[in-house]
């Protein structure tokens, strides 16, 4: 999926923020965020020492990146993820609202639930992904985290926080910018991207760069 990058002006984000929380029913919106200010968070998983780091680049709304985690994740994080052999970690593309609140309400907590988002997300991506309204792809969004552990009232918190949103899409195209991603997904493998690649060509690229070949 070709990027088309998102260019929203505060306003833009104050008012984006309020159709979400009014038609989640959250009681007020705030533009510094309710608490201290949240950063930007690693969200990886494996071994973080590894000589290996494994970074897909991925678009929530992305079909192709739904039929990466179906069809060749489940492989990797069985034969390298969990065996401690690679580092995998997620970074957000966002080309779309709906992609932008998904990353949102994902990064409301650490990565242990991040994870356990993304398997519903891409699953149901044609359900929120399509959804009428922007309230309703929230109100889908929030679903799917609460069923996997996520806390209410830590959601409500990350939809109220615009400073939040503002650093999650700036983020998002700062990475994209520095390291030359035009497409999703993109694995970014050691330093080299990668696209359109499949399970057993990234098998190789990993076992060479763990000199296992």
């Amino acid at each position: 999926m070709i990027i088309k990058y998102l260019h929203i002006h505060r306003t833009v984000i104050l008012l984006f923020t309020f159709l979400m929380a009014t038609a989640m029913g959250i009681s007020s919106v705030t533009a510094q965020g309710d608490q201290s200010p949240r950063v930007i968070e690693e969200m990886s998983i494996g071994n973080q020492d590894s000589s290996v780091t494994f970074v897909e680049y991925a678009s929530f709304t992305c079909p192709h990146c739904a039929s990466f985690h179906r069809n060749s994740y489940p492989q990797l994080k069985e034969n390298y993820i969990d065996t401690g052999l690679i580092k995998f970690e997620v970074r957000e593309i966002i080309w779309d609202k709906p992609a932008w609140v998904a990353s949102i309400i994902g990064r409301c907590s650490g990565p242990e639930k991040f994870f356990h988002y993304l398997d519903p997300l891409y699953e149901k991506q044609a359900e929120w992904s399509r959804a009428e309204t922007l309230g309703e792809a929230a109100s889908r969004l929030a679903s799917i985290a609460l069923s996997v552990g996520f806390d209410k009232e830590e959601i409500d918190s990350c939809l109220r926080d615009t400073d939040f949103h503002s650093l999650i899409l700036q983020n998002a195209q700062d990475g994209a910018a520095a390291n030359d991603i035009s497409s999703t997904p993109t694995f970014r493998i050691n330093g080299k991207n990668y696209s359109n690649t499949s399970y057993e060509e990234l098998v190789e690229i990993i076992e060479n760069l763990l000199n296992r070949t």
